[in-house]
């Protein structure tokens, strides 16, 4: 086999080894990525069906009140068409439909499919007057809608390592080519030294000089390649890193997103379970957001919830989560929990927080944090996330219908005043 042979072997076997790696690589961080914008567009759809729920709640506790079936199906159906959901059902407080929409087995096979594994359990929300249940919301969200723009996600995630795998093949072969010249005149050289022995004329000083110089020069410039391959790929593990930071956080205020609470809340609860211990959270809302975002705009409003999650934070300690659920909605994970009273001391420093200042277009605006709490115990409000997060959230609901700052405790849904541990 030739020299020159034995090089184009050589680089064929690395290209194909690097390549290989990139391809491993790409394939790798694609699935990864892929597994992490379901999970996470799985939560957003759920953060999102919850609202809805609770929109109808709203919608229909007075039809809940005085029985009132037909408008109760009115309401049902103008908003399940706008929503595209597969299933809801109004029930009231003796456990009788109310009102009906979808849920036929024969219509939207695929659809229904999909929303039975991306949405196992039907999201539901407890309608609540004046600490007086008065029936439940059911609905189910609709897989066809979800797979549709996860397929969008996936292609748009695809596109993106196609172009990066084109651009490290581009800088891969360049490099060979660099590389492949390089020993292409070291080769030459060899061959001139090879035919100056054959003819039994020795080389000079200045020969070997030359050889050893461009020999120094080739090493040289594999160094630079290979700290030039070495910097591109430390580039994409923390272009990686980025876009996993991004799947589980808050853009706006840097929490922790539903998705990465969920996951926490999940090790939490294994850890209390495993240990006998307790763990507690913390569902609070915003009871005046919509009002500040209309009359001040969007830049206010962004500003006002940073300073909120800012004031939340700092009434925790620094091993608990704190979470934006979305939109004015916060969780705050305190896990392990010594006793109850940590929590409601957590609940009242929040309710206590000071005024703040925001400044709009050069004015100075003093606002104060106003939000309802509910707060839900391991184990005795739920021996699993879902029932830990729906308690929780009732409290929170019937925390809202009080006057004054107030935190409520599930179960017992009893309103206490900031101030009044137990």
């Amino acid at each position: 086999m030739s020299k020159a042979n034995r090089i184009v072997t050589l680089f064929s076997a690395l290209r194909q080894a690097n390549l290989g790696g990139a391809l491993v690589g790409m394939v790798t961080a694609g699935m990864l990525l892929g597994v992490l914008m379901f999970f996470s567009l799985r939560a957003q759809s759920n953060e999102h069906l919850n609202l809805v729920a609770r929109t109808i709640a709203y919608s229909v506790e007075a039809s809940l009140m005085f029985n009132d079936a037909v408008t109760a199906q009115e309401i049902l159906d103008q908003i399940v068409q706008k929503e595209h959901l597969d299933l809801a059902l109004v029930i009231d407080q003796k456990g009788h439909v109310l009102a009906r929409v979808g849920g036929d087995a024969e219509e939207g096979g695929l659809n229904r499919l999909i929303g039975r594994l991306v949405f196992p359990s039907p999201t539901e929300v407890g309608v609540v007057s004046n600490q007086h249940v008065l029936g439940h919301i059911v609905i189910r969200g609709n897989g066809g809608v979800f797979a549709l723009f996860f397929l969008k996600t996936i292609i748009a995630i695809t596109i993106s390592l196609l172009v990066t795998g084109a651009a490290t093949l581009f800088f891969t072969r360049k490099a060979e080519r660099n590389i492949i010249s390089q020993l292409d005149i070291l080769a030459k050289n060899t061959l001139m030294r090879h035919v100056w022995r054959a003819q039994e004329q020795p080389l000079g000083i200045a020969e070997f000089q030359q050889i050893n110089a461009q020999f120094r020069d080739l090493l040289i410039e594999l160094e630079a390649k290979n700290a030039e391959l070495i910097e591109h790929q430390m580039r994409l593990e923390d272009k990686n890193a980025s876009l996993a930071y991004q799947a589980n956080h808050d853009e706006l205020t840097g929490l922790g997103n539903r998705a990465y609470f969920n996951h926490c809340l999940d090790i939490a609860i294994a850890n209390a379970e495993a240990h006998g211990g307790q763990l507690a959270i913390l569902y609070l809302d915003s009871n005046h957001f919509k009002a500040i975002n209309d009359q001040y705009g969007h830049a206010v409003g962004d500003m006002y919830l940073i300073r909120t999650a800012q004031s939340i934070q700092h009434a925790v300690r620094r091993a608990d989560v704190v979470a934006r659920l979305g939109g004015d909605e916060f969780a705050v994970l305190l896990a392990p929990l010594e006793s109850p009273a940590v929590a409601y001391r957590v609940a009242e420093e929040i309710l206590s927080a000071p005024e703040f200042s925001i400044l709009d277009r050069g004015q100075e605006l003093i606002l104060h944090l106003d939000i309802s709490i509910g707060i839900a115990i391991y184990p005795d409000a739920g021996k699993n996330r879902n029932d830990l997060l729906k308690s929780a959230d009732q409290a929170m609901y019937a925390s809202k219908k009080t006057e004054g700052k107030h935190y409520i405790i599930a179960p017992l849904l009893t309103p206490h005043p900031t101030g009044d541990l137990i």
